[in-house]
């Protein structure tokens, strides 16, 4: 043959090769040699996977794993009736909403922020409809209280919170910070006798605190009967490390503008103190004693709320905006330096 014939056959022999290489490629199983399907159709790996490409899996499991823990700890909540478990609770859910977040990065951030969101503002309702719901089951002040004082009781508040005069008939009253006669001034407990201490162990209380000079104040009697009312309470201001008189009942129909002393004692005793003259006015005590806290601050929860359902406050009155209560020192069980006041 000459050198064309060769050429020929040498051209038809690549041909015939191409065909039994293509064809030997197709019969081997493409899920069996991945190695070889990689490099002999990539498009076809692409294609054929693109869950592995988009998105990871394992992410998604994990992201779904920690839901189901928060939806458990959001189902604790609506059935929890204590506060500070209630604040555990929540810690534990944001925290598991950190991990989430750090699960789904970079993936999905931007609905990760909108959900978060959306689950936060969920809680927030939850726990306000809560503290609510607690707040009318243990408001025990309805409005006035009886006028039977226990002298004993009365004698222990006097002694403990320095409020007699060398003459027992004359008393100071801890919010005018003057002395008064006996009759007028009152011996009032916080939380009242009625209850017979029912609904003090929520606050970490026993019944026999009860009768505690801790769980008494000394007010003329009209200061009294506008606290019952929840006409005024009584916060901790901490810039002065003291509580201070708040006045609730404002407006056209308040008590801003009233007397406090009944007109006989405005000429007895000299004095036309008006309830807007005590507004922001510091409870008068010795150093180092303390009237239970946690009670005074329940007191002023509920007698908040109760403001705004008689619309003597706006009904977005936000309690952050009165002296600062603290929660070291507010929540049930919890006075700032219990142990080394008692």
């Amino acid at each position: 043959m000459n050198d064309e014939e060769w050429r020929t056959v040498a051209k038809k022999g690549k041909k015939s090769k191409c065909k039994s290489l293509a064809a030997s490629a197709t019969s081997i199983p493409f899920s069996s040699t991945p190695a070889i399907s990689m490099a002999l159709s990539p498009t076809l790996l692409t294609t054929s996977t693109p869950k592995q490409l988009n998105q990871d899996p394992p992410k998604i499991n994990m992201y779904d794993s920690i839901q189901q823990e928060i939806e458990k700890y959001e189902n604790k909540i609506m059935n929890c009736e204590n506060e500070v478990v209630l604040q555990f609770y929540i810690k534990q859910i944001e925290a598991l909403r950190e991990q989430q977040k750090i699960v789904l990065q970079p993936v999905q951030q931007m609905d990760f922020s909108q959900l978060l969101l959306k689950k936060v503002t969920t809680i927030e309702k939850r726990v306000n409809q809560l503290c609510i719901s607690k707040i009318k089951e243990l408001d025990i002040w309805p409005g006035n209280r009886t006028q039977i004082e226990q002298l004993e009781f009365k004698d222990k508040l006097i002694s403990h919170y320095e409020c007699g005069y060398p003459n027992q008939n004359t008393i100071k009253c801890m919010v005018l910070n003057k002395y008064f006669n006996r009759n007028v001034v009152r011996a009032s407990h916080i939380w009242r006798y009625c209850t017979q201490g029912v609904g003090l162990n929520e606050f970490g209380l026993r019944y026999s605190d009860l009768n505690s000079y801790r769980n008494g104040l000394l007010l003329y009697t009209s200061i009294e009967q506008a606290f019952d009312c929840k006409q005024l309470c009584f916060c901790y201001n901490p810039f002065q490390g003291k509580l201070v008189v708040k006045i609730l009942h404002k407006g056209v129909d308040g008590i801003m503008d009233n007397m406090v002393l009944h007109k006989n004692d405005q000429s007895l005793y000299k004095d036309h103190t008006r309830f807007k003259d005590i507004d922001g006015k510091p409870l008068t005590l010795p150093e180092n004693i303390y009237p239970f806290r946690r009670l005074l601050n329940w007191h002023s929860r509920c007698a908040h709320e109760y403001a705004k359902t008689k619309k003597w406050i706006p009904e977005d009155d936000n309690f952050s905006d009165f002296y600062d209560l603290s929660d070291l020192i507010s929540l049930p069980g919890d006075d700032l330096n219990e142990q080394e006041i008692d």
